[in-house]
């Protein structure tokens, strides 16, 4: 999922993920952001980061936070897990395939947006249309919005290519 700030690409991939999982799939998220990432200050976990720990973690009964000081490759990020589908939000400068997701004032992706599958409009009560290139959906679209997903998969070297292609 891709788009600009405040462009429903966070509520487009909740309801990905909740219709991907009805349909008995098991989902990896990942958010990429070019903004300065770490843990929050002054927690314990945060006093070992600033300390220089390479890694350090917060192991809960149910959840578990890794942190790295480090940029991890994505086969790094997937390796171990097993998942039908890993949903990246963010990575806009990809070849990666995308759902670009658009503001009220965006008439569409610009023209440097690549490898767009399919547009998302957040605003209720829109229909879903064709635009001639790919398919405009709104949030009541979401089980037509997962079949584009299930058929715009790839496989995970090739994401890792575009994810190394991206950084360039």
């Amino acid at each position: 999922m891709s788009g600009f700030s405040k462009s429903g690409k966070t509520t487009l991939i909740s309801l990905i993920v909740g219709e991907l999982r009805k349909r008995g799939h098991s989902v990896m998220t990942i958010k990429h952001t070019q903004h300065q990432v770490a843990p929050p200050e002054g927690s314990d976990t945060w006093r070992h980061w600033r300390a220089g720990a390479k890694t350090t973690v917060l192991l809960g009964r149910k959840v578990t936070i890794v942190t790295r000081n480090r940029e991890l490759a994505l086969l790094e990020l997937v390796a171990g897990e097993e998942q039908d589908y890993v949903i990246i939000e963010g990575m806009k400068n990809s070849d990666l395939p995308k759902i670009w997701c658009l503001r009220d004032d965006e008439p569409e992706p610009p023209e440097s947006a690549e490898n767009v599958v399919a547009w998302f409009r957040s605003e209720s009560g829109a229909s879903q249309h064709n635009t001639g290139k790919v398919s405009i959906f709104t949030p009541e679209d979401v089980s037509a919005i997962v079949d584009v997903v299930e058929h715009s998969a790839i496989d995970a070297e090739r994401v890792n290519q575009a994810w190394r292609t991206s950084k360039a």
